[in-house]
């Protein structure tokens, strides 16, 4: 599992994974030529991994940190208190939380923009839109799909629904803002750059949800930037 291979080389206080390199592979002219590694498969040489990045005689992870740094690695951390060497946290165990996580998030998410559009919304209205959201999101699929590679996307749906939540909550009026509950779910959102960057995108949303609040915001300051009284006091 490249997640907690990455938790471990963290606690070593390393970039690289703890894996062997077969000595075949760092004779090779071109270690990146797939011909060559599956020769070297067929001839019996173990320890060739896919999904991984090899550089200079070391295996690297090109997964994403941030689950490893939310999940695995406080997991691995604390059972080594108990347990030699420690314990890896489930794949399945993490792709379950967040999607529990997105459920819920998701779901206060689609509520709260109903209401943000109308005071007092049918229930049946608000239910079935909860439900075609969580149908399109794909977290049956995933659900079904407790992989590592499947932890990425995830994390992802987790972070940008708690961060669009955050976001719903930290807009007041047009023209105010909470800026703690903005700081917020601009993190969570940031997150994505280390789980699925694609996510990311995201941000964009900040445009329609604070529009009037960042025309506002830049026509205050191109008025007083370019007001001749204050040219006049200089």
């Amino acid at each position: 599992d490249q997640y907690d291979h990455t938790a471990q080389a963290i606690l070593r206080g390393q970039t690289y994974l703890n894996l062997p390199v077969p000595h075949e592979l760092r004779q090779l002219s071109n270690p990146y030529d797939p011909s060559a590694r599956n020769i070297l498969l067929s001839n019996g040489v173990r320890n060739i991994y896919w999904d991984h990045a090899y550089h200079q005689g070391h295996w690297y992870s090109y997964f994403g940190v941030i689950p490893t740094i939310f999940f695995f690695l406080p997991y691995r951390a604390i059972s080594m208190l108990f347990v030699t060497n420690g314990r890896m946290l489930p794949t399945s165990a993490v792709t379950f939380f967040c999607i529990i996580v997105f459920l819920i998030a998701g779901s206060l998410l689609i509520i709260n923009l109903i209401k943000k559009i109308k005071e007092s919304p049918l229930l049946a209205t608000t239910v079935i839109c909860v439900a075609l959201f969580l149908i399109t999101s794909n977290i049956t699929y995933l659900w079904f799909r407790p992989s590592f590679y499947s932890i990425p996307i995830v994390s992802s749906l987790m972070f940008t629904t708690i961060g669009l939540c955050c976001w719903l909550k930290a807009r007041k009026d047009d023209i105010t803002i909470n800026s703690f509950y903005f700081s917020l779910g601009t993190f969570f959102i940031s997150l994505n750059l280390g789980c699925r960057p694609t996510f990311t995108i995201a941000l964009l949303l900040a445009l329609p949800l604070f529009r009037h609040y960042i025309f506002n915001t830049l026509y205050n300051t191109f008025t007083k930037y370019y007001d001749p009284s204050s040219w006049k006091q200089l």
